[in-house]
């Protein structure tokens, strides 16, 4: 399998404040992408901000409920205005509480983010990337 380079590439990661998004934005920075880092802290996406620069890359911090589609939509506009493109989404935003299942509020709660969040994430990302051609809809799943 032939690896294509990442260099000049932009990626917004949702939920990439900790674990397992920050991994995946740090990953991307060091394969030469330009990182949106987006969770609902705003604060802890610039310190992941911090080691990307660290690592000779650029990224940018932003708050995101991907719940909210106007908040979306201002990540995606920003992330166009900063980088000039999206080339990659990757959809990490998730939450979950074993405890809590049996409510249904909860359950609820866990859809919007886990599932409709990610629906809101492409319907906004996929025009921008169908609109500057992109040759593959990279978009990721967590």
């Amino acid at each position: 399998m032939v690896e294509e380079s990442l260099t000049n590439k932009v990626a917004i990661v949702t939920g990439a404040r900790r674990g397992i998004g920050k991994a995946i934005a740090l990953k991307l920075a060091r394969e030469g992408a330009k990182v949106a880092i987006t969770d609902i802290n705003k604060e802890d996406c610039e310190e992941v901000i911090k080691e990307i620069e660290k690592l000779g890359g650029e990224g940018l911090a932003l708050k995101l409920d991907v719940t909210n589609e106007e908040e979306i939509g201002e990540v995606v506009e920003t992330t166009k205005e900063k980088f000039g493109r999206i080339d990659i989404l990757v959809n990490n935003a998730g939450i979950i509480d074993i405890e809590e299942i049996g409510d249904s509020s909860k359950i609820n709660k866990i859809l919007e983010v886990n599932l409709k969040g990610v629906l809101r994430s492409c319907n906004a990302v996929i025009p921008t990337m169908v609109e500057q051609k992109t040759e593959k809809l990279l978009i990721s799943l967590r």
